[in-house]
Formats: structure tokens, sequence, C-alpha cells
């Protein structure tokens, strides 16, 4: 997939204000001691695709 800059920022965007609604929702990134969990990249990269295929279609 690739994504236009105008796109990418409304991905991020999104990111920011589902964040901004209900951060609790996005809990299970940091493990009990606050550090990002291994696979965070992994999971970012996986929600950041799906919110481009509710935006974009893609």
């Amino acid at each position: 997939m690739e994504l236009t800059p105008e796109q990418m920022a409304a991905v991020f965007n999104a990111w920011a204000e589902r964040f901004a609604d209900d951060p609790a929702a996005f809990d299970d990134i940091l493990d009990e001691d606050g550090i990002p969990v291994e696979d965070y990249g992994d999971r970012c990269a996986a929600y950041f695709n799906q919110l481009a295929c509710e935006l974009f279609g893609v």
C-alpha cells in the first residue's frame, strides 16, 4: 500500500483523534513497567493499515 503525504497525515490525525477520545483503548502498547511491548511496531503498522483501509478503502 502506498499513501500520499496527505493520506498519511489523515491516518495520523485519525489515530490522534481516536487516542484523544479513548486513551485507555491504547493501554496494551505498554508493559507493566511502562515500556512499549516487544511487538509495538507490528501493532502500530497493523492499526495504521486498518485506519488507511477505513479512510481510503485501500
